[in-house]
């Protein structure tokens, strides 16, 4: 008789080969963990490769803003990072109005409270990153995030408010410039490459 794994000739009556240690007769567990083990020798690239982000995608975007850059104002801003985070913060904004609905509806008042309550850490929690990732995408546009400021001091004017957010989204939606600018590398074509470490 032989080893089923390591190939040893071993005694007939022997259920632990003195080589290798493996068990000779089949159990549930053995089969079990065989399986495990194939299935993961198997697929254990693929889940290599899924636990990597590539650049310009939703979790390469948060992993960006939300850790890399949460305060960084400087440097640029590509359109799939910020529509990627723009995307998220409307998303979650919705989540919470839904979660919050519900609550209104459950526990009244109490509801209504809390709902508020995750609104104003959501909000509070996002202000640094949103910001920090819109002047950068202005940047992008070879623009000063300065700029900012009288935008959102022009907004509050009725009308007006209107007309600049739809022109603020036209250009934040333009093609950053090509190259380098005054800002920094251009976001497109510098450091281009997996970001391994988004689930670190």
């Amino acid at each position: 008789m032989f080893c089923r794994f390591c190939g040893q000739e071993i005694d007939n009556n022997s259920e632990i080969c003195p080589k290798c240690g493996a068990r000779q007769r089949e159990t549930i567990t053995d089969r079990f963990e065989e399986t495990v083990h194939d299935f993961t020798k198997q697929f254990q690239p693929k889940i290599e490769e899924a636990g990597r982000a590539p650049k310009f995608s939703f979790r390469w975007a948060l992993y960006t803003v939300l850790r890399k850059k949460y305060s960084d104002f400087s440097g640029r801003a590509c359109r799939s990072e910020y529509w990627w985070y723009m995307l998220f913060v409307n998303l979650l904004y919705l989540g919470l109005s839904i979660i919050g609905g519900v609550l209104t509806v459950i526990a009244g008042l109490v509801g209504a409270y809390l709902m508020l309550a995750l609104l104003i850490i959501a909000m509070v929690t996002l202000i640094v990153p949103s910001i920090a990732v819109s002047v950068r995408r202005l940047h992008d546009r070879n623009v000063s995030g300065w700029w900012l400021i009288p935008f959102f001091g022009l907004s509050v004017i009725p009308l007006l408010n209107t007309l600049l957010l739809i022109g603020y989204i036209v250009f934040t939606c333009l093609k950053g410039t090509t190259g380098p600018n005054k800002f920094g590398e251009d976001p497109l074509t510098a450091d281009n490459q997996i970001v391994s470490n988004v689930g670190q």
